[in-house]
């Protein structure tokens, strides 16, 4: 430990003095070194790292052995397998449903903090400030069947306990006769998937509003000015101004808020444990439970590659036809 101390200061020693004997040429060079290690160092070497070891036999008992080479087998396994499918649908749903309901509400609040401000902007702002493990925890206590204090307003409104931390169907879909249950289990239509999202909404809904306002208070009043002399509506002000140029801003917020969802894992662990599966919480079950750190590298790369085509995709579609109609 005081070696590797030792040399991790004599390398920084010596890159100040390259730094101060440098000349301008190469000084800004100089200056971006350590940013490349680090990213290095955390992103590059860690993927070049999984990308090899899901090429393997890794568990825990063969870890510190020498690997057994079964190349794309860890990868044929998990797309066989129903559950890898179950988790990438889950994970996708959450996001799609998330995301649009927060960017839906975080518009509408956004426009009206335009209006109104002060301490009101302060106040919402506050869930998006607790710890994600916190406020799933609080939640969960909230969705309790028995003593939770959604069940106990409900009863004292003359209602029944409702099961919100299970994976019963939600009443509006119960009418689906029996032979779509297949089709319900796969769409998520339950209580679990239900308190799962209001807990993201809740905590996140503030994050995309706080964007949305910062961009639309960004927007140069004359355009709005221009259309107020031609007569125009304030739902043709929105159309035709206000959401246009806020384009780029929605684009920035939606793809924040997909990394985000995508990353979720603290609340849904907290809420349901391993029975909620997205692929956060599958991956976890390979790497801390049955510690199958092959198949796990692996399903971790499937999901780099569906981000890594997905997300410019979608900031190509989001961020196109930027200019006001």
């Amino acid at each position: 430990m005081l070696i590797n101390s030792l040399v991790i200061i004599g390398i920084c020693i010596l890159y100040i003095f390259f730094l101060s004997r440098s000349n301008k040429k190469y000084f800004k060079y100089l200056l971006i070194i350590p940013a490349v290690i680090l990213l290095f160092s955390v992103t590059i070497f860690p993927t070049i790292y999984s990308f090899r070891a899901s090429l393997y036999d890794v568990t825990a008992i063969t870890l510190y052995r020498p690997w057994e080479f079964v190349g794309l087998t860890n990868y044929k396994n998990l797309l066989s397998d129903s559950l890898t499918w179950k988790a990438l649908i889950l994970t996708g749903e959450y996001i799609f449903f998330a995301v649009l309901i927060e960017f839906v509400l975080g518009i509408l609040f956004a426009l009206l903090f335009d209006k109104v401000r002060g301490i009101f902007l302060s106040l919402f702002l506050l869930p998006m400030m607790v710890t994600p493990i916190v406020a799933g925890l609080i939640w969960k206590y909230f969705f309790n069947v028995d003593n939770g204090f959604i069940n106990i307003i409900v009863r004292q409104l003359g209602g029944k306990n409702i099961p919100w931390l299970t994976y019963e169907l939600l009443p509006i879909f119960k009418f689906l006769p029996n032979s779509l249950t297949k089709i319900t289990e796969l769409l998520n239509l339950n209580y679990a998937f239900f308190t799962v999202l209001v807990v993201d909404i809740w905590q996140w809904t503030s994050m995309m509003t706080l964007l949305l306002y910062a961009g639309i208070r960004s927007i140069p009043t004359e355009p709005y000015e221009a259309a107020l002399v031609d007569g125009a509506s304030k739902t043709e002000i929105f159309r035709y101004i206000t959401f246009p140029l806020l384009k780029p801003t929605i684009a920035v917020a939606l793809l924040i808020r997909l990394i985000d969802s995508y990353k979720v894992y603290d609340p849904i662990w907290a809420l349901l444990g391993e029975g909620f599966k997205t692929v956060n919480i599958y991956l976890s079950v390979f790497l801390f439970r049955i510690h199958d750190y092959g198949q796990g590298s692996a399903l971790s790369i499937i999901v780099l590659i569906l981000v890594s085509c997905i997300v410019p995709l979608l900031f190509k579609v989001l961020t196109s036809r930027e200019g006001v109609h």
